[in-house]
């Protein structure tokens, strides 16, 4: 850091020499990295197991938030389950956020070997100083993969690469700009897919979150190993009575893009058709980081609740959760935590997409804002189909996106490790 603003002082130097002074900047920094990791000791570290027992070093953008967003819920429960399975599990971030330390200690909590602020390590630090000792290095999306992917092989060698998709950045970046009608952004996701196809073929495995997207995955890359991955949850129904139940429920985090599309949508074509048939009947935004453009919604029949704590409370209430959603990509987290808490879900064929849910079964699924009004209103007075959607989406979390599923991705690749390693290396490292 101090090589930092030693550079920053020189600011008015000429253009070329600014320059090197940048690069040599960096490169104090990069050899502060290597010396750290070449005086580490790796019998100190809490990954360290007893003979048979593998290792994983997990590493994403920022710790997860399991209480803010669904991607950080899977990731959490992803984590949880190659415990189960038997990994000795590391987690390192890309970058640390004020604030993140409880979400820290709620993974040390659980076992998992994670980083204080006190003990701030980068992944290729981590990979430098334990890289040899991983059997198994899971990268989490395409940015974090393209980042630390060739240091992964060079630094953990005998490690098996695992290329977790999280959803296929590139179709979700695609259809919001066929929406927009934005050729620049239409470029990028075709810049994009190149990214990921490219990072399929260079991973030892790939995760999709769906079968759809294995299969796209493997029409360009027939030869990659691609698990299906999805969303994990728990069935946890609540018990409210149908007829107390008041709200209609939209939840998501406001940072995804296409959750801010979907409310906005909701709130200017769908909500026009409702509020007057059902009387008494109240919108509900819930999530994090709304921007004006949602606070704005706000009145005496929208509430927009941001950030809270616990989500049992309001899915007590909530009759119908909606996921209008008109681009994305991937498992939608918002219909499986509604459908683990017993809450049915009305959304569009872009919700459902690779979800195996089917229409009237699991959830009622809708193309238009009409068509949404229609089935948000027969859902809301129809008590017995209610109670069957009910029933179906709580037999879809146990069978697609329970932890038995994940489980059984990571029992495969726990099966792929190399049995050849030798006693030595483990007795080096353990407790």
């Amino acid at each position: 850091m101090k090589s930092l603003l030693r550079f920053f002082m020189h600011a008015r130097e000429p253009a070329n020499a600014f320059a090197d002074r940048l690069r040599a900047a960096f490169d104090g920094i990069e050899l502060a990295d290597r010396i750290r990791a070449a005086v580490a000791t790796p019998h100190g570290h809490p990954a360290d197991r007893a003979p048979g027992a593998p290792s994983m070093l997990v590493v994403d953008t920022w710790v997860p938030t399991p209480d803010r967003d669904s991607g950080s819920l899977r990731m959490f429960n992803l984590m949880l389950a190659a415990q189960r399975v038997g990994f000795r599990v590391s987690f390192v971030p890309h970058a640390f956020r004020p604030g993140d330390e409880p979400y820290f200690e709620a993974l040390r909590s659980a076992g998992i070997r994670a980083p204080s602020r006190a003990q701030i390590v980068s992944p290729r630090h981590e990979l430098r100083a334990h890289g040899r000792f991983y059997d198994v290095v899971l990268l989490s999306r395409a940015d974090i993969a393209a980042r630390y992917l060739d240091a992964a092989r060079r630094n953990a060698p005998r490690a098996r690469v695992v290329y977790d998709t999280v959803d296929l950045h590139f179709v979700r970046e695609r259809r919001e700009a066929e929406i927009r009608n934005d050729r620049r952004a239409l470029a990028a996701s075709d810049r994009r897919r190149a990214q990921e196809v490219g990072l399929t073929r260079r991973a030892d495995f790939v995760f999709a979150v769906s079968a759809s997207e294995r299969d796209v995955l493997h029409q360009a890359c027939p030869e990659a190993s691609i698990l299906v991955v999805s969303n994990i949850h728990e069935p946890r129904p609540t018990v409210t009575p149908f007829e107390q139940r008041t709200d209609i429920l939209f939840l998501g985090g406001f940072r995804h893009p296409p959750n801010v599309d979907a409310v906005l949508f909701f709130a200017d074509s769908v909500w026009p058709l409702l509020s007057g048939d059902l009387a008494g009947a109240r919108f509900v935004v819930l999530g994090a980081d709304p921007p004006k453009s949602i606070l704005s919604l706000a009145n005496d029949r929208i509430l927009v609740t941001g950030h809270v704590q616990q989500l049992a409370p309001w899915l007590e209430r909530a009759r119908v959760s909606v996921a209008p959603l008109r681009y994305g990509a991937g498992v939608k987290g918002k219909i499986n935590t509604a459908m683990s808490y017993g809450v049915p879900v009305v959304t569009t064929p872009v919700g459902a997409e690779g979800m195996g849910l089917c229409h009237g079964r699991d959830v009622l699924i809708a193309s238009d804002a009409s068509a949404f009004a229609r089935e948000v209103r027969r859902l809301w007075s129809d008590r017995e189909l209610w109670h069957e959607l009910v029933r179906g989406g709580l037999r879809s979390i146990e069978r697609t996106f329970s932890f038995g599923a994940a489980e059984e991705a990571l029992r495969q690749i726990r099966a792929a490790i190399h049995p050849d390693r030798s006693p030595g290396t483990h007795a080096r490292i353990a407790p």
